[in-house]
């Protein structure tokens, strides 16, 4: 837990916990996949089509490879924030605290 974030959240009720989680992933979480997402496909396709590789004799031989881990971890991330998405607001609805 960071302490200067924990000093407030924890005195909060749980429903505003809650409230504070979603309307940080819908703002902040969403937004920064989105932006992260949609320029790395590009960039992983041109890596793709081009057969990017290091030029170097030690180096990396399949940098398209690698750069695709940047979409799908986005992918990942965006799938994990919409579940907690969920959860949140599926116990804000309920009211469990």
């Amino acid at each position: 837990a960071h302490v200067s974030v924990d000093l407030f959240y924890s005195n909060f009720s749980r429903r505003t916990k809650h409230i504070i989680d979603i309307i940080g992933i819908l703002f902040f979480v969403l937004p920064f996949i989105y932006i992260i997402f949609i320029p790395s496909l590009d960039f992983v396709a041109d890596a793709w089509r081009t057969g990017e590789g290091s030029e170097s004799p030690s180096g990396l031989p399949y940098r398209w490879f690698i750069k695709s881990a940047i979409p799908v971890s986005m992918l990942f991330f965006a799938l994990s924030s919409l579940s907690r998405l969920l959860r949140d607001t599926a116990m804000l609805l309920q009211g469990k605290n």
